[in-house]
């Protein structure tokens, strides 16, 4: 990502991509804040968090 996403925006994608991969969204907002600073931080797109996520989901 080459600029900075907001939290609002970025947590809407976050949602839209975790339905579509049959994933459980987490309900702690602090959690998901915190992903979006580690995502933003390091670089990370919504698609390379989302399959981090279900690879951790599925085990």
């Amino acid at each position: 990502m080459s600029t900075e996403t907001s939290f609002e925006d970025w947590y809407a994608e976050v949602k839209i991509e975790f339905a579509k991969a049959g994933l459980t969204l987490p309900e702690d907002i602090e959690m998901m804040e915190l992903a979006h600073m580690e995502c933003m931080e390091a670089n990370r797109s919504v698609a390379d968090f989302v399959a981090a996520s279900k690879a951790e989901q599925n085990g």
